[in-house]
């Protein structure tokens, strides 16, 4: 999984979910901004609330394969939302509960559905706190290179079937 891809389709898919619902001039989606400069452009809309879309962690299950390797990884993105109130018709909890309604079940590309995992507050100065929801998928990692092993000791020979159960 390409985490850029991943964060800029789940933006997307709000972003499209808000134009069809016609509050695209209340709400809007970024993935997170990876310069200064464009950090400074998402600070600079405070007019509309915001959600950022970040990969924040992933695990790894073990090797499912023999001759291929197969790993499951479990990919968790957190949005990280931002507006001028808590409550109310355009706050951070409208926009909570907007992005579980667009989220819940979506499929990224190369991943199973997305669900939520974690809600919370953390703060981010002192007496500032940040609203974040977490979502997580899972998605299959596999060997490109196919370079099985050779069988151990050699190609099976000279056994009969009256052999192998007479003994």
């Amino acid at each position: 999984m390409n985490y850029e891809v991943a964060e800029l389709e789940i933006a997307a898919r709000i972003n499209e979910k808000l134009i069809a619902a016609g509050l695209q001039g209340s709400f809007v989606a970024v993935a997170i901004p990876d310069t200064e400069k464009a950090a400074q452009d998402v600070e600079k809309d405070i007019e509309r609330g915001r959600v950022i879309v970040e990969h924040v962690d992933s695990t790894f299950d073990p090797d499912q394969g023999t001759d291929v390797s197969i790993v499951s990884e479990r990919v968790k993105f957190r949005l990280s939302f931002l507006a001028r109130s808590l409550r109310g018709p355009v706050s951070v909890y409208k926009l909570v509960e907007l992005c579980k309604l667009y989220l819940v079940g979506f499929k990224l590309s190369n991943s199973e559905r997305l669900v939520p995992v974690k809600h919370g507050r953390q703060q981010v100065e002192e007496n500032q706190y940040q609203v974040y929801l977490e979502f997580e998928c899972k998605t299959l990692n596999v060997q490109v290179d196919e370079t099985p092993e050779p069988a151990i000791g050699g190609p099976l020979s000279g056994i009969s079937w009256e052999e192998q159960f007479n003994n």
